[in-house]
């Protein structure tokens, strides 16, 4: 309770000194809870301080210190800043931006960089993240509204924005990233885990997903041309149309694997499976053993001139039946034959023939 206290009358202190210059006759007072300091632009009151450049003690574990030149450095176990429902704006920000290296960022409403931020902790925002420089985060990234980021986003684990993501440069994302609505990514988005967007997605370049070790590359890309590429297997759950062709260098769709779930092909052009490839199969066979069965019925016996008869045909498991007539004309020299085979698998088979005889 006591630290919490110090920590506010430190907070008092510093938006104190802010009016500093503007005001000769107005003091800060710092208790530490034992002795009592007034700074005014004359000097100090009660206390020893260096006119200037006081110094703020928070009992023995903190320690805030004010320069003249407005730089302000903080040493304790953590620093609150409250803006009573307000804005809190940091200006002036260096070339290295933000960075924030002892632990999370968490804002409840929204956080607006004007430079870089560099979080090793990670970062949750409930409202909107907006950075004009890059944004690094070492840990993961949550944002309950969009993001928009000029230039590159760079995130070590996993990401949530329940809004927009813009970024004007790359995106690498180490772990998931999960996006609620549109994403938008002017060069290439790099994710070594699973992509979800529930809306349009908008990547200028390439968009790597997951990290191969064996051949230190993505496992699968999407380069700016829309061509994709994979070092895994690829399924589509819905329907898939190609407008173009398909080319393969390895002799096969999927080298030496198949293609299953096929229906039966209809059209001209349609391809087929292998049920309709062993049906065929079965016809044929069928056909064949016709054939073999018309063929077995025998011409008349010497000095006969008809004949009726019938025969039987097996062939690749499948059988028939034919009959058939012979007739041989000795006085013309002519015999004639026809026949008829049958069997459950194909349509009928005919035959029928003359031969003239000198």
């Amino acid at each position: 309770m006591k630290r919490m206290f110090l920590l506010g009358v430190a907070l008092v202190a510093v938006l104190s000194l802010c009016q500093f210059a503007a005001f000769a006759d107005t003091a800060v007072i710092v208790d530490d809870g034992t002795d009592a300091w007034a700074y005014t632009q004359d000097g100090a009151g009660t206390g020893t301080a260096s006119e200037g450049q006081p110094n703020v003690y928070l009992g023995s574990d903190g320690f805030i210190e004010i320069e003249a030149d407005g730089h302000v450095s903080v040493d304790g176990d953590s620093v609150s800043i409250d803006g009573a429902g307000g804005s809190i704006f940091i200006g002036n920000v260096s070339g290295g931006g933000v960075q924030i290296s002892g632990g999370p960022l968490n804002a409840t409403g929204g956080a607006t960089i004007s430079g870089g931020a560099t979080i090793s902790g990670g970062a949750t925002v409930n409202g909107l993240l907006a950075a004009n420089n890059d944004a690094e985060i070492d840990g993961y990234l949550w944002v309950g509204d969009g993001a928009y980021i000029n230039e590159y986003l760079t995130v070590d684990g996993d990401a949530d924005v329940y809004g927009d993501l813009w970024v004007g440069e790359d995106v690498e994302i180490e772990g998931n990233l999960w996006v609620g609505d549109g994403a938008h990514v002017n060069e290439y988005l790099d994710v070594d885990g699973s992509l979800w967007v529930t809306e349009d997605a908008w990547i200028d370049g390439n968009t790597n997903f997951g990290y191969n070790p064996e051949t230190d590359s993505a496992y699968a890309t999407i380069d700016d041309n829309g061509n994709i590429w994979t070092s895994g297997s690829a399924r589509i759950e819905g329907g898939a149309s190609i407008s173009g062709g398909i080319n393969n260098n390895n002799g096969g769709i999927t080298n030496a694997g198949r293609i299953s779930g096929v229906f039966d092909g209809i059209a001209d052009m349609d391809a087929v499976n292998v049920r309709q490839l062993r049906g065929l199969e079965t016809k044929l066979s069928a056909g064949i053993a016709s054939i073999s069965a018309l063929a077995s019925i025998p011409p008349p016996i010497d000095g006969k001139t008809y004949a009726v008869g019938a025969g039987v045909g097996h062939y690749n498991g499948e059988t028939a039946v034919a009959v058939g007539v012979r007739a041989i004309l000795p006085d013309s020299g002519v015999s004639v034959s026809a026949g008829m085979g049958f069997s459950s698998k194909s349509c009928p088979a005919a035959n029928a023939g003359v031969s003239f005889s000198f």
